[in-house]
Protein backbone atom coordinates (compact mmCIF):
# COMPACT_ATOMS: atom_id res chain seq x y z
CA UNK A 1 0.00 0.00 0.00
CA UNK A 2 1.41 3.69 -1.15
CA UNK A 3 2.14 5.87 2.21
CA UNK A 4 -0.73 8.41 2.74
CA UNK A 5 0.21 12.11 2.23
CA UNK A 6 1.02 13.81 6.12
CA UNK A 7 1.03 16.96 6.78
CA UNK A 8 1.91 16.90 10.22
CA UNK A 9 2.18 20.19 11.13
CA UNK A 10 -1.60 22.43 10.62
CA UNK A 11 -2.61 25.64 11.36
CA UNK A 12 -3.52 27.18 14.60
CA UNK A 13 -6.40 28.95 15.65
CA UNK A 14 -5.49 32.99 14.58
CA UNK A 15 -2.65 31.80 12.44
CA UNK A 16 -1.72 32.55 9.23
CA UNK A 17 -0.56 30.56 5.65
CA UNK A 18 2.40 31.70 3.70
CA UNK A 19 2.56 29.95 0.61
CA UNK A 20 5.89 29.96 -1.47
CA UNK A 21 5.44 28.15 -4.97
CA UNK A 22 7.45 27.81 -8.13
CA UNK A 23 11.61 28.60 -8.74
CA UNK A 24 12.37 31.98 -6.20
CA UNK A 25 15.61 31.76 -8.19
CA UNK A 26 18.50 33.64 -5.83
CA UNK A 27 15.94 36.06 -3.77
CA UNK A 28 16.04 35.14 -0.06
CA UNK A 29 12.91 34.57 1.35
CA UNK A 30 12.73 36.49 5.30
CA UNK A 31 9.72 35.26 7.09
CA UNK A 32 8.95 37.54 10.08
CA UNK A 33 6.42 37.99 12.91
CA UNK A 34 3.66 35.72 11.98
CA UNK A 35 0.97 34.89 14.38
CA UNK A 36 1.88 31.95 16.61
CA UNK A 37 1.12 28.23 14.97
CA UNK A 38 1.49 29.64 11.16
CA UNK A 39 2.19 27.73 8.35
CA UNK A 40 4.79 28.05 5.48
CA UNK A 41 3.92 26.03 2.94
CA UNK A 42 7.10 25.50 0.22
CA UNK A 43 6.09 22.09 -0.33
CA UNK A 44 5.94 23.27 -4.53
CA UNK A 45 8.95 25.58 -4.27
CA UNK A 46 12.45 25.84 -5.26
CA UNK A 47 15.16 27.36 -3.11
CA UNK A 48 18.76 28.18 -4.31
CA UNK A 49 21.45 27.39 -2.11
CA UNK A 50 24.93 29.26 -3.22
CA UNK A 51 27.42 30.52 -0.64
CA UNK A 52 30.27 30.86 -3.27
CA UNK A 53 30.70 33.63 -6.22
CA UNK A 54 33.59 31.17 -7.71
CA UNK A 55 33.04 27.60 -9.01
CA UNK A 56 36.03 26.57 -7.48
CA UNK A 57 37.26 28.69 -4.63
CA UNK A 58 41.17 28.72 -3.06
CA UNK A 59 43.83 31.51 -1.94
CA UNK A 60 43.80 33.68 -5.28
CA UNK A 61 39.92 32.95 -5.95
CA UNK A 62 38.12 33.73 -2.18
CA UNK A 63 34.56 32.64 -1.96
CA UNK A 64 33.15 36.03 -1.53
CA UNK A 65 34.29 37.42 -5.24
CA UNK A 66 32.05 38.32 -7.32
CA UNK A 67 31.83 36.39 -10.53
CA UNK A 68 28.84 34.10 -9.80
CA UNK A 69 24.91 34.93 -7.95
CA UNK A 70 24.75 33.59 -4.26
CA UNK A 71 22.17 33.38 -1.88
CA UNK A 72 23.40 32.49 1.41
CA UNK A 73 20.31 32.47 3.53
CA UNK A 74 17.66 31.08 1.27
CA UNK A 75 15.30 31.68 4.15
CA UNK A 76 15.02 32.79 7.21
CA UNK A 77 12.23 31.92 9.59
CA UNK A 78 12.32 35.03 12.41
CA UNK A 79 10.54 36.02 15.64
CA UNK A 80 7.39 33.43 14.34
CA UNK A 81 6.56 31.31 17.74
CA UNK A 82 5.60 27.95 17.01
CA UNK A 83 5.65 28.38 12.93
CA UNK A 84 6.10 25.35 10.42
CA UNK A 85 8.01 25.54 7.58
CA UNK A 86 6.52 21.73 5.51
CA UNK A 87 8.58 20.92 2.59
CA UNK A 88 11.03 22.64 -0.23
CA UNK A 89 13.30 21.46 -2.98
CA UNK A 90 16.50 23.45 -1.77
CA UNK A 91 19.18 23.09 -4.62
CA UNK A 92 22.89 23.76 -3.11
CA UNK A 93 25.21 24.77 -5.30
CA UNK A 94 27.96 24.85 -2.74
CA UNK A 95 31.57 23.48 -4.01
CA UNK A 96 32.00 19.67 -3.49
CA UNK A 97 35.82 19.85 -4.23
CA UNK A 98 37.60 22.56 -2.86
CA UNK A 99 39.05 23.05 0.81
CA UNK A 100 36.60 23.61 3.43
CA UNK A 101 38.66 27.20 4.16
CA UNK A 102 38.34 28.60 1.11
CA UNK A 103 35.07 27.40 0.37
CA UNK A 104 33.58 28.77 4.23
CA UNK A 105 31.11 31.97 3.41
CA UNK A 106 28.77 31.22 5.76
CA UNK A 107 25.27 30.27 4.73
CA UNK A 108 22.68 27.42 5.85
CA UNK A 109 19.57 26.49 4.20
CA UNK A 110 17.31 26.98 6.64
CA UNK A 111 17.83 29.57 9.34
CA UNK A 112 15.70 30.10 12.52
CA UNK A 113 15.64 32.94 15.31
CA UNK A 114 13.82 33.84 17.67
CA UNK A 115 11.17 30.98 16.82
CA UNK A 116 10.90 28.83 20.08
CA UNK A 117 8.84 25.87 18.77
CA UNK A 118 9.45 26.20 15.25
CA UNK A 119 8.87 22.67 13.32
CA UNK A 120 11.13 22.34 9.92
CA UNK A 121 9.85 19.03 7.58
CA UNK A 122 9.25 17.75 4.39
CA UNK A 123 12.69 18.88 3.26
CA UNK A 124 14.61 17.71 0.46
CA UNK A 125 18.07 20.01 0.43
CA UNK A 126 21.67 18.80 -0.95
CA UNK A 127 25.21 20.89 -1.87
CA UNK A 128 24.94 22.77 1.04
CA UNK A 129 27.09 24.05 4.02
CA UNK A 130 24.96 24.21 6.48
CA UNK A 131 21.80 22.97 6.16
CA UNK A 132 19.20 23.71 9.11
CA UNK A 133 20.80 26.69 11.69
CA UNK A 134 19.08 27.52 14.36
CA UNK A 135 19.92 30.24 16.41
CA UNK A 136 18.97 32.15 19.88
CA UNK A 137 15.60 32.11 21.20
CA UNK A 138 14.50 29.17 19.23
CA UNK A 139 14.23 25.98 21.40
CA UNK A 140 11.54 23.49 21.57
CA UNK A 141 12.07 22.65 17.63
CA UNK A 142 11.21 19.71 15.44
CA UNK A 143 13.25 18.84 12.40
CA UNK A 144 11.49 15.44 11.17
CA UNK A 145 11.23 13.82 7.83
CA UNK A 146 13.24 15.35 5.70
CA UNK A 147 16.16 14.44 3.41
CA UNK A 148 19.24 16.07 3.11
CA UNK A 149 22.83 15.75 2.04
CA UNK A 150 26.09 16.76 0.62
CA UNK A 151 26.36 19.11 3.68
CA UNK A 152 29.80 20.89 3.56
CA UNK A 153 29.61 21.76 7.10
CA UNK A 154 26.92 21.06 9.97
CA UNK A 155 23.61 19.25 8.88
CA UNK A 156 22.49 20.93 12.40
CA UNK A 157 23.96 24.10 13.67
CA UNK A 158 22.63 24.80 16.92
CA UNK A 159 25.67 26.44 18.47
CA UNK A 160 22.76 28.95 20.86
CA UNK A 161 22.60 25.71 22.73
CA UNK A 162 18.49 25.11 22.45
CA UNK A 163 16.39 22.07 23.21
CA UNK A 164 14.56 19.76 20.42
CA UNK A 165 13.35 16.77 18.63
CA UNK A 166 15.86 15.39 15.69
CA UNK A 167 13.17 12.64 14.47
CA UNK A 168 12.73 10.29 11.48
CA UNK A 169 15.69 12.33 9.40
CA UNK A 170 17.68 11.11 6.47
CA UNK A 171 21.45 12.83 6.61
CA UNK A 172 22.91 11.39 3.74
CA UNK A 173 26.34 13.05 3.98
CA UNK A 174 27.48 15.45 6.78
CA UNK A 175 31.05 16.25 7.07
CA UNK A 176 29.99 17.61 10.79
CA UNK A 177 26.62 16.15 12.23
CA UNK A 178 25.02 18.25 15.20
CA UNK A 179 27.25 20.85 16.03
CA UNK A 180 26.73 22.69 19.80
CA UNK A 181 29.67 24.66 19.93
CA UNK A 182 29.53 28.23 20.77
CA UNK A 183 32.30 30.60 19.74
CA UNK A 184 35.69 30.33 21.26
CA UNK A 185 35.31 32.99 24.46
CA UNK A 186 31.76 33.27 24.13
CA UNK A 187 29.62 31.87 26.94
CA UNK A 188 25.89 30.68 26.12
CA UNK A 189 23.47 29.15 28.59
CA UNK A 190 21.37 25.99 27.35
CA UNK A 191 17.87 26.63 26.66
CA UNK A 192 14.98 24.45 26.77
CA UNK A 193 16.49 20.87 27.65
CA UNK A 194 18.31 18.10 25.52
CA UNK A 195 18.76 17.67 22.14
CA UNK A 196 16.86 14.30 21.43
CA UNK A 197 17.68 12.15 18.32
CA UNK A 198 14.75 9.30 17.45
CA UNK A 199 14.77 7.36 14.12
CA UNK A 200 17.75 9.29 12.50
CA UNK A 201 19.65 8.22 9.88
CA UNK A 202 23.22 9.92 9.50
CA UNK A 203 26.16 9.39 7.37
CA UNK A 204 29.27 11.33 7.79
CA UNK A 205 30.81 11.97 4.55
CA UNK A 206 34.28 13.33 4.12
CA UNK A 207 35.50 16.26 2.47
CA UNK A 208 39.20 17.99 1.36
CA UNK A 209 39.64 19.66 4.70
CA UNK A 210 42.99 21.94 4.88
CA UNK A 211 45.10 19.06 3.14
CA UNK A 212 43.53 16.14 3.57
CA UNK A 213 40.36 14.51 2.73
CA UNK A 214 38.81 14.69 6.12
CA UNK A 215 35.67 13.80 8.07
CA UNK A 216 34.26 15.88 11.20
CA UNK A 217 32.35 14.30 13.76
CA UNK A 218 28.70 12.80 14.38
CA UNK A 219 28.37 15.33 17.19
CA UNK A 220 30.82 18.69 17.19
CA UNK A 221 30.79 19.59 20.98
CA UNK A 222 31.78 21.18 23.79
CA UNK A 223 32.33 19.43 27.25
CA UNK A 224 29.75 22.11 29.54
CA UNK A 225 27.13 21.42 26.48
CA UNK A 226 23.65 20.02 27.25
CA UNK A 227 23.41 16.23 27.19
CA UNK A 228 22.48 14.29 23.75
CA UNK A 229 19.41 11.70 24.08
CA UNK A 230 19.77 9.24 21.42
CA UNK A 231 17.07 6.54 20.44
CA UNK A 232 16.57 3.74 17.49
CA UNK A 233 19.13 5.39 15.12
CA UNK A 234 22.08 4.73 12.88
CA UNK A 235 25.15 6.81 12.48
CA UNK A 236 27.31 5.39 9.73
CA UNK A 237 30.98 6.45 9.10
CA UNK A 238 34.04 5.43 7.02
CA UNK A 239 37.37 7.43 7.40
CA UNK A 240 40.29 6.73 9.99
CA UNK A 241 41.11 10.51 8.87
CA UNK A 242 39.12 12.89 11.29
CA UNK A 243 39.57 16.25 12.20
CA UNK A 244 40.07 15.38 15.62
CA UNK A 245 39.71 12.59 17.62
CA UNK A 246 39.23 14.64 20.56
CA UNK A 247 36.37 16.30 19.21
CA UNK A 248 34.90 12.67 18.76
CA UNK A 249 35.29 11.36 22.08
CA UNK A 250 33.59 14.75 23.48
CA UNK A 251 30.78 14.06 21.58
CA UNK A 252 30.38 10.40 22.72
CA UNK A 253 30.59 11.44 26.39
CA UNK A 254 27.65 14.02 25.78
CA UNK A 255 25.40 11.46 25.18
CA UNK A 256 23.06 10.68 27.87
CA UNK A 257 20.13 8.88 27.67
CA UNK A 258 20.41 6.33 24.80
CA UNK A 259 18.67 3.21 23.45
CA UNK A 260 18.89 0.74 20.28
CA UNK A 261 21.51 2.22 17.83
CA UNK A 262 24.03 1.53 15.71
CA UNK A 263 27.24 2.66 14.53
CA UNK A 264 28.03 1.11 11.12
CA UNK A 265 32.05 1.61 10.08
CA UNK A 266 31.70 1.05 6.38
CA UNK A 267 35.38 1.21 5.72
CA UNK A 268 36.54 -2.45 5.33
CA UNK A 269 39.58 -1.85 7.45
CA UNK A 270 38.25 -2.33 11.62
CA UNK A 271 36.81 0.69 13.45
CA UNK A 272 40.18 2.41 14.06
CA UNK A 273 41.29 1.54 18.09
CA UNK A 274 42.80 4.65 18.57
CA UNK A 275 38.92 6.31 18.35
CA UNK A 276 36.92 6.79 21.05
CA UNK A 277 33.90 4.45 21.13
CA UNK A 278 30.44 5.36 21.29
CA UNK A 279 28.58 4.11 25.09
CA UNK A 280 27.00 0.90 25.30
CA UNK A 281 23.63 1.69 23.66
CA UNK A 282 25.14 1.66 20.31
CA UNK A 283 26.42 -1.62 18.03
CA UNK A 284 29.41 -1.15 15.97
CA UNK A 285 28.68 -3.44 12.95
CA UNK A 286 31.94 -3.14 10.38
CA UNK A 287 32.78 -3.69 6.68
CA UNK A 288 30.57 -5.41 4.14
CA UNK A 289 27.56 -5.69 6.34
CA UNK A 290 28.08 -2.28 7.63
CA UNK A 291 27.57 -1.05 4.23
CA UNK A 292 24.66 -3.32 2.94
CA UNK A 293 22.73 -2.20 6.32
CA UNK A 294 23.11 1.15 5.59
CA UNK A 295 22.22 1.08 2.36
CA UNK A 296 18.87 -0.80 2.96
CA UNK A 297 18.01 1.72 5.16
CA UNK A 298 18.90 4.35 3.66
CA UNK A 299 16.47 2.51 0.60
CA UNK A 300 13.60 2.08 2.50
CA UNK A 301 13.82 5.24 4.23
CA UNK A 302 13.18 6.70 0.76
CA UNK A 303 10.32 4.06 0.27
CA UNK A 304 9.01 5.18 3.53
CA UNK A 305 8.64 8.66 2.16
CA UNK A 306 7.28 9.17 -1.71
CA UNK A 307 5.84 12.49 -1.66
CA UNK A 308 8.64 14.10 -0.47
CA UNK A 309 9.78 16.43 -3.87
CA UNK A 310 13.45 15.05 -5.06
CA UNK A 311 15.73 15.58 -8.07
CA UNK A 312 15.41 13.79 -10.98
CA UNK A 313 19.23 12.01 -10.09
CA UNK A 314 17.32 10.85 -6.87
CA UNK A 315 16.74 7.59 -5.93
CA UNK A 316 12.99 6.57 -6.83
CA UNK A 317 10.88 5.55 -3.90
CA UNK A 318 9.14 2.25 -3.80
CA UNK A 319 6.12 2.62 -1.01
CA UNK A 320 4.90 -0.83 -1.72
CA UNK A 321 8.27 -1.73 -0.44
CA UNK A 322 8.02 0.53 2.65
CA UNK A 323 9.16 -1.71 5.72
CA UNK A 324 7.74 -0.37 8.93
CA UNK A 325 9.14 -2.35 11.49
CA UNK A 326 12.57 -0.76 10.45
CA UNK A 327 15.87 -2.89 9.10
CA UNK A 328 17.84 -4.25 12.05
CA UNK A 329 15.91 -3.79 14.57
CA UNK A 330 16.02 0.01 13.91
CA UNK A 331 12.09 0.64 13.54
CA UNK A 332 11.44 3.13 10.76
CA UNK A 333 8.90 5.85 10.23
CA UNK A 334 6.72 6.73 7.17
CA UNK A 335 5.13 10.43 6.53
CA UNK A 336 5.62 12.67 3.82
Amino acid sequence: MPVPFVLFSSVSAGADTVLLTGDLGYEPQVIRHLPAGSLVDARTAVFHVANSSTLLPDADTPCDGEELPVNRYPIQIRDSENASLVGGLFAGEVPQKSAWLYTYCNSTGVLVRGSLGAVIEGLRMRRVWDAIRLTESSSGFVLRGSWVSEVRDDCIENDYLNGGLVEDMLFDGCFSGLSMRPPDGTVRSASGGAVVFSHVLMRMQSFLYKDDIEQGPPFKVDETVPQIEIHDSIIAMDDRNTVSQLRLKIGWGRIGKCSGNLLLWTADTPFPKKFARPPDCFRIVEGSEARALWQDARSNWIDCHPLIERFAEDQAPMPEACKTDGIDGQPAKSGL
